[in-house]
């Protein structure tokens, strides 16, 4: 059996094969092409297994070599601390170092979900660059309005039907009309792309079983169910649910020697998408599900309000986890059951949310 390690770059490939005993046998630099990496695995398919950090085209390596040589694994670059730590560091290295991991079987693996589903994942991160390009712009205009003294607008958006037609007929003198109209014109345009890739998105994913559970939870909705899903992959590679938080980075950071415990932040280790959506599908939970919301008010009291949209972003992954592995819809009294006597008040927005019967 043969083992090769494989550091990838944007143009080239460092390759590098060493048999049981863990001597080189071969080394090479290729171009990242797919004839070319063929080429060099050709002579070795049928006994040779190959790893590849986490990088920029890791996929397409992985989709080269697949089917083409034993075996092809992907390697999480953060745990590979060995490489990124080393004094001496050099492409050949970084290819042997792979290579005698996966031949004494310390390779950290990642999962990698099938060719549908990393198209999906791309298309709904496409549509989250371009809300948050549209963010930067509502930003832009925002600071432009505060620099020359225009803090009132019309009606409680400044990018409603009242609040664009403020901005289109507003004197402001030169440059900044010229800035804010442009600007305009750019989230106008970013909308309607916007518009186009979600319908794209709900012509990829299907219906499903899965989605509607989702959706049932308080807080996710139609893109974040679609987004959560995509991510996730799934639901049965996690054994627990520490297992799926600790993989969203919402897990606190442990430090443990001898007798010394300290829990710090969480630790943003995971994926940052998830993380993003589950702290927006929070926001809206913590206001429509009475047990969410006790527990948002709980933390809030001794640790503040972002310390407890986190909290409740946790609780929400949890319950996601609950309800995919069980294949039941969400329900409160399950979820929640020593919260029957708890009933949201709708008042105003800035009015206490709960009444305790």
């Amino acid at each position: 059996m043969l083992y090769a390690g494989i550091d990838a770059h944007k143009r080239t490939c460092t390759i590098v094969i060493v048999d049981d005993q863990g001597k080189k046998i071969k080394e090479g630099v290729v171009k990242t092409d797919e004839f070319e990496i063929k080429g060099f695995f050709a002579p070795y398919k049928d006994r040779i297994s190959a790893v590849v950090e986490t990088c920029l085209n890791w996929f397409f390596i992985h989709k080269v070599l697949h089917g083409y040589i034993k075996e092809i694994k992907v390697a999480e670059a953060y745990k590979l601390r060995i490489i990124a730590e080393a004094k001496v560091k050099t492409d050949s290295l970084d290819a042997l170092h792979l290579a005698q991991l996966l031949r004494i079987g310390y390779i950290p693996e990642i999962y990698i979900p099938n060719e549908k589903t990393i198209k999906l994942r791309e298309l709904i991160r496409a549509r989250i660059y371009l809300v948050r390009l549209k963010t930067r712009m509502k930003n832009k205009i925002h600071s432009l309005l505060d620099k020359n003294g225009f803090h009132n607008h019309p009606g409680t958006d400044l990018f409603g039907k009242a609040g664009r037609n403020f901005l289109r007929q507003l004197t402001i003198g030169k440059p900044e009309e010229g800035i804010i109209a442009r600007y305009l014109g750019i989230i106008e345009k970013l909308e309607e792309d916007i518009k186009a890739f979600e319908i794209t998105v709900s012509n990829n994913i299907d219906e499903t079983k899965e989605i509607k559970l989702l959706r049932s939870i308080p807080g996710i909705g139609k893109i974040s169910s679609q987004l959560l899903l995509a991510e996730i992959g799934e639901i049965k590679r996690f054994r627990t649910k520490g297992k799926l938080c600790s993989f969203a980075g919402l897990c606190p950071r442990v430090y443990n020697s001898g007798e010394v415990e300290r829990r710090g932040h969480i630790t943003k280790a995971g994926n940052a998408n998830m993380r993003w959506i589950l702290t927006e599908c929070a926001q809206v939970a913590s206001r429509h599900s009475p047990g969410i919301r006790k527990v948002f008010c709980r933390i809030q009291r001794k640790h503040g309000t972002k310390v407890a949209i986190i909290a409740v972003a946790r609780t929400l992954l949890e319950v996601v986890f609950n309800v995919l592995t069980k294949g039941e819809e969400f329900s409160e009294v399950k979820a929640f059951p020593v919260n029957q006597n708890i009933k949201i008040r709708k008042k105003s927005r800035h009015a206490s949310f709960l009444a305790i019967s």
